[in-house]
C-alpha cells in the first residue's frame, strides 16, 4: 500500500517517477546548438535537433497533489522557443504520444524513465520524415518502411524491469511487459563498434537485436532489456547498402534514441552515431570534418536539458583548419601473404603527435581471406608493438579514423 520506497514514487495508474526535471535556463546548451547549425551550414551540411518525448503530462496532473511540480515541458518548451527566434531546425515530437496521463501510460515502461517501443516505433517516422525534408527529398521513398505490415510486433510478457523498478524491487513496482519490433522485410546491414572493435554483418534480427536481452534473468536487478537495440557505445557505425535514402547521418544522443536509431538504419545509408558521454577520440566537429556527413542530427529527452548533462552539449572546436591529416598512398595496395597470422602493409610515415587521421578507401577489391578480419592498427615503431587496432568492414568502402597520443612518437598505421 506505500506510493513511495526509496525516493520513487508510485502513482494511482502503477507508473513509477523519480528524479524530476526542476527549472533550468537552457540558454548555454541552446547557443552550443546555434554555433553547431552554423558550423553544419558553412559545411554544406543539414542540422536537425530532435525533441522527444517526456515521462509526465503537460498540465502535471500525473503527479498527485502535494509533490513538487516537474518543470521538464516548461524547460523543453523555452527551449524550443529560443531555436525557433534563432531559426535553428528542430522536430517536436512529445506531441506525437499526446502528452496525457492515458498516453503516458501506454508509451512509457512502468519500470523505467524511458519511453516504451510501442512510443519509439510511433515517433520514428516522424523523425524520419523531418529528415527526408531537411536533405530535401521526397519523404514518399521511406513511406513503406512506415507500414505496420512491415514490421512484426513481438511480445514478451512479464520480461522487463527498468533502473526506477530496480531501486524499489520488483514486489513494489511488479514487471513490465517488452514489446519490440522486427521488420518483416529483408535486411542486410554491417555494424561496427568502436569500443570493442567489434564489427557484424547480418541481417537486422543478427546485427542490430541484441536477442540474449530476451531471456529473462535469474533476478530482474541486473535486467537490461532496454539495451534491445543497442547501448551507449562511444561510437558505432552502420552501413546499409540497401537502403532507400543513399544518405549519411552523424547523430549524437541520449539513450532514448537507441531504438529510433536501430529502425532508421533500414531507411538511411550510413548512420555514425556518438555518444558524447564517452566518446574521446575526437569531438563531435572533428568527427564532422572527417566523415563528411550529410546531416548533423542531435536526439534528447528532456532530460538531457539539465546542468549534470553538460557533456551531452558539449560539441567541442576544429583545433585546426586541417583537422585531420590524410595519409597518401599509391592507387593500389597490395597485403602479400606472410607465414604467420597477420599479413599486413605499413605507412612508413611517422605520425604527428596528438593528431587524428581520416582514411578511407572507395571501392576496396578482397580477391582472397575473410573481410571480418580486416583492421587497421596504430603501431608503436619503437616498442614494436600495436597500441591500438579497430576492426572494419570492406563491403564498398574502407574508412576509419585513427587519433594518435599527444605523447606519441614513432609511430605509424598497419
Amino acid at each position: 500500500g506505500r506510493s513511495v520506497c526509496n525516493d520513487v514514487l508510485r502513482l494511482p495508474s502503477g507508473q513509477l517517477f523519480a528524479g524530476g526535471i526542476r527549472r533550468f535556463d537552457p540558454q548555454g546548451y541552446f547557443r552550443n546548438l546555434q554555433d553547431l547549425n552554423e558550423f553544419a551550414s558553412l559545411n554544406n551540411c543539414k542540422f536537425l535537433y530532435v525533441q522527444f518525448p517526456h515521462k509526465m503530462d503537460r498540465k502535471g496532473c500525473f503527479l498527485p497533489s502535494g509533490y513538487k511540480k516537474d518543470h521538464g515541458h516548461e524547460v523543453v518548451d523555452r527551449f524550443l522557443q529560443l531555436l525557433t527566434d534563432a531559426h535553428v531546425p528542430f522536430v517536436d515530437t512529445r506531441s506525437t504520444l499526446d502528452g496525457d496521463v492515458q498516453s503516458i501510460n501506454r508509451y512509457f515502461f512502468k519500470t523505467d524513465h524511458h519511453w516504451n517501443f510501442d512510443g519509439a516505433f510511433k515517433v520514428f517516422p516522424v523523425v524520419v520524415k523531418a529528415l527526408i525534408q531537411q536533405l530535401g527529398m521526397d519523404q514518399r521513398i521511406a513511406e513503406p518502411y512506415f507500414d505496420s505490415a512491415a514490421w512484426k510486433r513481438i511480445k514478451a510478457d512479464r520480461t522487463f524491469m527498468g533502473s526506477t523498478g530496480r531501486r524499489v524491487g520488483s514486489l513494489f513496482a511488479d514487471l513490465d511487459d517488452l514489446y519490440y519490433y522486427l521488420p518483416a522485410f529483408g535486411t542486410e546491414i554491417d555494424k561496427a563498434v568502436s569500443t570493442s572493435r567489434r564489427y557484424v554483418h547480418g541481417t537486422f534480427d543478427e546485427v542490430i537485436v541484441e536477442k540474449a536481452l530476451l531471456s529473462r534473468p535469474e533476478s530482474p536487478f541486473v535486467d537490461r532489456g532496454y539495451s534491445l537495440y543497442g547501448s551507449d557505445y562511444d561510437h558505432v557505425r552502420y552501413v546499409n547498402h540497401a537502403a532507400p535514402v543513399s544518405r549519411r547521418l552523424l547523430i549524437t544522443k541520449d539513450s532514448y534514441a537507441l531504438p529510433v536509431i536501430a529502425w532508421m538504419t533500414t531507411v538511411f545509408k550510413m548512420i555514425d552515431v556518438i555518444d558524447l558521454r564517452h566518446y574521446k577520440k575526437m569531438t563531435l566537429l572533428e568527427a564532422a570534418k572527417a566523415w563528411h556527413p550529410d546531416a548533423i542530427v542531435i536526439m534528447h529527452n528532456p532530460g538531457a536539458l539539465k546542468v549534470s548533462q553538460s557533456k551531452l552539449w558539449t560539441f567541442g572546436e576544429v583545433r585546426s583548419s586541417d583537422a585531420c591529416g590524410r595519409l597518401h598512398a599509391p592507387r593500389d595496395i597490395r597485403i602479400v601473404s606472410r607465414a604467420h597470422a597477420f599479413n599486413y602493409e605499413t605507412f612508413e610515415e611517422d605520425l604527428r603527435p596528438g593528431s587524428t587521421y581520416y582514411l578511407s578507401a572507395a571501392g576496396v577489391e578482397l580477391t582472397s581471406g575473410a573481410t571480418e578480419s580486416v583492421s587497421v592498427a596504430l603501431y608503436d615503431k619503437t616498442l614494436k608493438r600495436v597500441a591500438s587496432r579497430q576492426r572494419l568492414s570492406c563491403r564498398g568502402v574502407l574508412e576509419c579514423t585513427v587519433a594518435v597520443p599527444d605523447d606519441a612518437h614513432g609511430y605509424s598505421i598497419l
